[in-house]
């Protein structure tokens, strides 16, 4: 077996190569791989820290190939500080990642708010595949180009109470796929286990109706984070299942990715390879823009209108210039609100709250895992942007700070069943 301590070196060694190569447009992806590398050679294993940290280093690698020829909607006027600041404050976001530890999952399973929570979430699950399902095949049929290009002019869903039940409801993925585990663990009926598992389909289904394609790609990685959440607790009977079931759902999950992809970026002026680079590579620039352009900051209710509704101060965003509708990551998302202050407020806020979060010792195992889940699903998502930055997406947080405190109260049962 080949040393850690000499892996290590090595491979930072060849991080730092590329330095040479790729000038300050290489910071960002030089500076997460090495601590991608640092965090393996800490914990000698792969969990959610590891993951976080990698997705990140591998869209800024592929930053590295977006040029000026793929992003010519884009005045290109990056610079060393934009790079450099981008970095920091995505660093400052991940901090808190690095102190992730399993929850108590003997103490979910004795959880009475679980227990009323998979049972409730049967209706509420039912009614929104219903409502969702007829919107998802209509974008199917127009395809996801045509779709995309009418976000902007068209309403996809109707603006109602129905829809941000729906589309909240839809959020609550990453915790179906937990929840379906955890029924399954506990032998619940076969009725409850695939009501959870509709559940988690419900946010392929909630992206559809946008083409979004993402949401392909995080839920078999939820599936994965569920299997390192509940490891000590699955039967090896069950793991060989999981494992049998879970390369069938990638690859369905991969084949529609492939399809939409196909179907987005088939009729792109940039080209299908270009497509794929300003996609998954434009967000050091976009950020730059967003801090050279961004003048008049967009408010509070750019990313949360709920906020903005409450001080009474939301007004309707427009876009019209190409960086505005492209994906800086979160951070850009940060600033364009109001500038360096929101930046600063946002990133630090946002650190500071999960770093006490993983770091207190007597946090309870329901709050644990539910502010776990929802750290995961903002950083993870946000390498692209600020996912939950609208009216449902709003309320879901709400609603996940609300849940954290009620498992609390609830309180845990004597025995798992």
């Amino acid at each position: 077996m080949i040393n850690i301590s000499l892996t290590y070196i090595v491979a930072n060694l060849m991080i730092l190569s590329l330095a040479f190569f790729g000038g300050f447009h290489s910071f960002p992806f030089i500076f997460f791989s090495c601590i991608l590398v640092w965090s393996f050679y800490r914990n000698r294993k792969v969990g959610p820290s590891e993951f976080i940290l990698f997705i990140y280093a591998a869209v800024f690698g592929v930053a590295l190939f977006a040029k000026d020829r793929y992003l010519y909607d884009l005045k290109m006027n990056h610079s060393a500080w934009s790079t450099f600041a981008m970095t920091f404050f995505i660093f400052i976001l991940l901090i808190p990642g690095m102190y992730i530890k399993r929850p108590n999952m003997g103490m979910i399973l004795r959880s009475r708010f679980f227990y009323y929570f998979v049972r409730l979430s049967v209706p509420v699950i039912i009614f929104s595949f219903i409502y969702l399902f007829p919107y998802a095949i209509r974008s199917l049929a127009s395809g996801a180009l045509e779709v995309r290009t009418s976000l902007s002019s068209e309403i996809i869903l109707p603006a109602s109470v129905l829809t941000t039940i729906a589309v909240g409801t839809s959020l609550f993925y990453p915790l179906y796929t937990i929840m379906f585990f955890y029924a399954r663990i506990l032998h619940l009926s076969l009725f409850l286990q695939l009501s959870m598992l509709l559940g988690s389909a419900l946010g392929v289904l909630g992206g559809l109706v946008y083409a979004s394609r993402d949401r392909l790609i995080w839920i078999p990685l939820f599936f994965i984070f569920s299997i390192w959440l509940w490891n000590e607790h699955i039967s090896n009977k069950d793991i060989k299942v999981f494992k049998f079931f879970g390369a069938i759902i990638g690859l369905i999950c991969l084949y529609i990715l492939v399809i939409f992809t196909v179907d987005r970026f088939s009729g792109s002026s940039y080209g299908f390879l270009g497509s794929i680079f300003m996609y998954f590579g434009a967000q050091p620039y976009v950020f730059a823009e967003t801090l050279a352009e961004q003048t008049v900051p967009l408010g509070i209710g750019l990313r949360f209108p709920i906020i903005a509704d409450l001080l009474g101060i939301r007004v309707d965003v427009i876009r019209d210039t190409p960086y505005q509708w492209m994906f800086g990551t979160l951070v850009a998302d940060f600033y364009a609100m109001g500038g360096w202050l929101s930046l600063i407020f946002f990133s630090f806020g946002f650190s500071v709250f999960f770093f006490i979060v993983f770091t207190i010792k007597r946090l309870d195992p329901v709050a644990s895992l539910l502010l776990l889940i929802l750290y995961c699903q903002v950083i993870v998502q946000g390498v692209f942007y600020f996912s939950l930055g609208f009216e449902g997406g709003n309320y879901y947080l709400i609603a996940i700070l609300i849940f954290a405190l009620v498992g609390r109260l609830l309180g845990y049962r004597r025995h798992a069943k």
